[in-house]
C-alpha cells in the first residue's frame, strides 16, 4: 500500500444537480489503495439505485430520509468504525455516546418504514421515474432542439434531468414556470440562493452563459404522465418568450 497525506477524501455517490453517479468503486479502490479514509454523501443515490455495501469498501456513508419520502430531519450515518467518530453535541449517553439528547423515535421508524417501502417497490419505482425523466427530455428537446442534456446521458440515476437552453436567463425561466405551476430551480436547494452560475456545470465545461442558462428538473413518485405532457408546452412558451424579450 502506498502513503498518501489526504486525511480523508469525501464524495456525492450522485451529483446533485445533473444526477451522473460517480465511479464510487474506482475511488474506494484508490482509497484503499492510499490507506485514506473514504466518506460518501449517498443522498441522492439511496432510493434511486441499488446500494451494496457488502462488496464496496466505504468508511463512512451519510444520507438523509426526506430524499425518499421520509420526514425532513432525520438520516443515517453508517460507518465501519464508529471510534473515528467524535461527538458535536455533548451531554448524555445517547446513540452510544456520538449525540447527546433524546432519540427522534418517530423520525427513525418513519425513515425505517420508508426505507423498507423502497426496498420493497425499487425496481417499480425505478421504472416509472426513468419513463417520466426520459419521455419529458425526448419530448422538451423535440420542441426546443437547441437544447440539451448535462451530463452523462446513460450514467444518471431515474429522476433527475439538468437541461441547457443556451444563453438565456435560468431565473426567468424558474420564475415563470413557477408562476405556471411548475417548480424547478437553477441548481439544487443547496446552492438556490446563490446567484453565480453553478460551479458544477462550469467545472464541467459550459460557459457561464450556457450554465446560468441551465434547469434542473427532478421527478417523484407522485408525478404522473399527464403532469409532464402538461409541462412540455410550458416550457417551451416560457423558453420561447424570454428569447423575443432578449432580442428586442
Amino acid at each position: 500500500m502506498k502513503q498518501s497525506k489526504v486525511s480523508l477524501v469525501s464524495i456525492g455517490w450522485v451529483n446533485n444537480e445533473t444526477g451522473v453517479i460517480q465511479p464510487i468503486r474506482e475511488v474506494s479502490s484508490l482509497c484503499r489503495e492510499y490507506q485514506t479514509p473514504l466518506h460518501v454523501d449517498a443522498s441522492q443515490a439511496v432510493g434511486r439505485i441499488d446500494i451494496n455495501l457488502d462488496d464496496i469498501v466505504i468508511d463512512y456513508l451519510v444520507f438523509t430520509g426526506h430524499k425518499l419520502h421520509a420526514p425532513k430531519g432525520i438520516g443515517g450515518l453508517i460507518s465501519k468504525n464508529l471510534k473515528m467518530l467524535k461527538p458535536v453535541i455533548w451531554g448524555g449517553e445517547q446513540q452510544n455516546r456520538l449525540r447527546a439528547g433524546t432519540e427522534n423515535l418517530l423520525g427513525i421508524h418513519a425513515l425505517g418504514a420508508a426505507l423498507d417501502a423502497r426496498k420493497r417497490s425499487m425496481k417499480e419505482i425505478q421504472k416509472q421515474l426513468t419513463t417520466l425523466r426520459d419521455m419529458f427530455e425526448s419530448s422538451l428537446l423535440a420542441r426546443i432542439p437547441e437544447a440539451y442534456i448535462n451530463g452523462a446521458i446513460d450514467r444518471r440515476v431515474c429522476n433527475t434531468s439538468n437541461i441547457c437552453f443556451g444563453p438565456i436567463d435560468g431565473r426567468a425561466i424558474v420564475a415563470q414556470l413557477d408562476n405556471a405551476g411548475v417548480i424547478c430551480s437553477q441548481t439544487s436547494a443547496c446552492t438556490s440562493q446563490i446567484p453565480e452560475p453553478s460551479p458544477t456545470l462550469l467545472s464541467m465545461g459550459l460557459s457561464e452563459e450556457n450554465a446560468f442558462g441551465s434547469i434542473r428538473v427532478s421527478f417523484g413518485v407522485d408525478n404522473t404522465i399527464e403532469e409532464v405532457e402538461d409541462a412540455i408546452p410550458l416550457f417551451d412558451e416560457v423558453i420561447t418568450r424570454i428569447k423575443k424579450f432578449m432580442t428586442v
